[in-house]
């Protein structure tokens, strides 16, 4: 998806965050699956508050 509109969509939630991993389009699981992770635990760690 086009960057404006990922930053424009992350600005309409309430707790959105955007993170990107340049070149590695829909396959971050596989590309980095431990970067995957701590940023999935990083978010939840901030809104399980």
């Amino acid at each position: 998806m086009p960057n404006a509109w990922a930053e424009e969509v992350t600005r309409l939630l309430p707790r959105g965050r955007l993170r990107t991993w340049p070149g590695t389009a829909h396959m971050v699981p596989f590309a980095d699956p431990a970067g995957l992770a701590e940023a999935l635990d990083e978010f939840v760690s901030e809104v399980d508050r």
